[in-house]
Order: structure tokens, then sequence, then C-alpha cells
């Protein structure tokens, strides 16, 4: 269990880097490389991934295709978690961001007392994002290849070029 935190803890904080830099980003990165039943895959997304890909696979190089994929995965997850009625409000957003830095901090002074009530709302939903697909392949167990395969049957998964 603890060895799951440290790799949490690095996408809690590429979240929060993603988040900041993206707010002074004038570049349009906007480009829809793959739809995904009704929801958009754009560039910007697959940029935010790599640096993500940067922080938390020691080394390891995702190609802009592999990206793709897993942001594919994850919204095919959070249809799931849709079926399965996996909720999660800001509140809840922000004490599992909370739980999961309080967690880490007794080894590593990272927490500091309400900084969950400063996340601002891009930052919340990137966090909902994340917990969503976490706790929905937690409530699926073992069967999570399983899901996967049944939904990328179902819906609908659009690339362009």
């Amino acid at each position: 269990m603890k060895k799951k935190f440290p790799l949490l803890f690095t996408a809690i904080i590429f979240v929060l880097f993603v988040c900041a830099c993206s707010k002074g980003s004038s570049m349009n990165n906007s480009k829809v490389l793959a739809t995904v039943g009704e929801v958009e895959i754009t560039q910007q997304q697959i940029a935010a991934e790599k640096a993500d890909n940067i922080l938390s696979t020691q080394g390891k190089n995702l190609s802009d295709r592999e990206l793709l994929d897993k942001l594919i995965n994850e919204q095919l997850f959070l249809f799931k978690a849709k079926e399965l009625n996996i909720k999660m409000s800001d509140k809840d957003v922000k004490n599992a961001y909370k739980e999961m830095k309080q967690s880490i901090s007794y080894t590593e002074s990272t927490y500091v007392e309400g900084e969950e009530e400063k996340l601002d709302k891009n930052t919340i939903e990137r966090l909902r994002r994340f917990f969503t697909v976490e706790k929905t392949k937690a409530a699926l167990g073992s069967n999570i290849g399983e899901a996967l395969k049944e939904l990328s049957e179902t819906v609908k998964i659009k690339y362009y070029n």
C-alpha cells in the first residue's frame, strides 16, 4: 500500500504542474486526435501526458500514440465509472487529495494544512478524473482488462490524422 503512494503523489504533482502551466499557455493545441463516444481527445491533452510521462515513468518515453491510447483507456474507465455510479463531489476530491498528501507527508513534510481548499477549478477537475479512474479500477478488481476490452468494443472510438 505504501508503494502506491509515491506514484499517486507523483501523479498529483503532475496534475498541479500541468494546471499551473496550462493557465499561461497561448498555443492552440486543441487539435482533436480522437473521439471516445462524444468525448474529444486533443493535442493539448497529449502535451499534458508528455509532461506526466517525464515525471512518472523514470525515463521511459511513450510515443504520442501510446499516450493517446492511455487517454482513450482513461476515458473508457470514466464511462465505466458512470455505469457503476462512481461519482466524486468537489468535497470528495479535496478529501481524497488531503488523505493522499497526508499519507505521504508522515515521511516527507509535503502537506500544508488547508492546501486542498486552495485548489482551482481546473486542478479539481483533473484530480476528479484521476481519482474516479482509480476508484473505478479498484471497483473492477481483477476484471480491469476484461471491462476495458468490453468497453472498447461497445463505445465508438474514432482516430483522426
